[in-house]
């Protein structure tokens, strides 16, 4: 049986809003004074306020993501810790010495409270934008269309054409990436989707490969005056469904992301109670709060 659950965001009020569009949610003690500057006043309620309408919407998201998260029981895996690691030091060598100061002044005590509170609930956020690739692969693969294809890159036109014509011959591909790399080739198997970033009707010849082989032309791009040899390996993105998922979610970005969340939020009978933060959801995407 479908799991019913409705997430409530914010403080709880008696309304949703659903047909009563000035609900709002306040905090008590709203006029206690958090801030004097002589006879001036900053009260709670108007930090509250203001904290609302900046951060509401998407700390709300956040939130109602993180609880979806455990319901669908994503689980943090190796893969995952090795991604946050990665994040770690990206991060830590951009702050330098001022790392530790830089988490403390963001709230967190360490880093090791800053990966349980913020990088591994995102992290697994991704975990649940695979999984609904996953449960809507059907749909997915047919119109992101991933393929599996070896390229070879080059700078030259001539060059191009030389090495399409020995793998035409019978050269494989894979002897390319012995080439000096003076001539600028390389060789990488890529998956790829109608989002991936390649030269222009390039996956156009790419998606029309009924079958795995060489694309019998050289593809140019006008834009970086490079020019590419592509051999197509996989047709059918069920025999690499792991990497056909991945590529979906790396190649479509906040589109394939605002989907996934759209379908978490509407399977969990997602409410908002507050007007601010309605409306700056709705401003992210209207289908959060449709």
């Amino acid at each position: 049986m479908k799991k019913q659950c409705t997430i409530l965001t914010a403080c709880l009020v008696a309304v949703a809003l659903a047909g009563c569009a000035d609900a709002s949610t306040s905090i008590s003690k709203s006029d206690e004074a958090l801030v004097t500057i002589g006879d001036t006043k900053i009260t709670k309620g108007e930090v509250y306020d203001v904290a609302k309408r900046t951060y509401g919407a998407s700390f709300t998201l956040n939130e109602a993501l993180n609880v979806i998260s455990e319901k669908e029981e994503i689980k943090l895996t190796d893969e995952m810790k090795k991604s946050v690691e990665d994040q770690l030091k990206i991060l830590k060598s951009s702050a330098g010495e001022n790392f530790e100061q830089q988490l403390k002044d963001a709230g967190y005590k360490n880093e090791e409270e800053y990966k349980e509170k913020v990088l591994y609930p995102n992290t697994k956020q991704q975990g649940l934008v695979k999984k609904y690739v996953k449960n809507n692969k059907k749909s997915l693969f047919s119109s992101y269309s991933p393929r599996k294809a070896q390229k070879l890159e080059f700078t030259s036109k001539e060059d191009a054409q030389k090495a399409l014509e020995e793998i035409k011959n019978g050269k494989p591909i894979e002897e390319f990436t012995t080439v000096n790399t003076s001539s600028g080739t390389s060789q990488l198997e890529e998956t790829y989707t109608t989002k991936s970033s390649l030269p222009a009707g390039a996956f156009d010849k790419i998606k029309a490969m009924e079958k795995t082989g060489l694309i019998e032309e050289v593809i140019e791009d006008t834009t970086s005056s490079k020019y590419y040899v592509f051999k197509v390996t996989q047709v059918d993105p069920n025999k690499f469904e792991d990497d056909a998922i991945d590529a979906i979610v790396s190649t479509g970005s906040s589109e394939i992301t605002n989907a996934s969340n759209v379908y978490w939020l509407d399977k969990y009978e997602f409410n908002v109670y507050d007007k601010d933060i309605y409306d700056g959801l709705k401003a992210i995407d209207e289908k959060y709060v449709d």
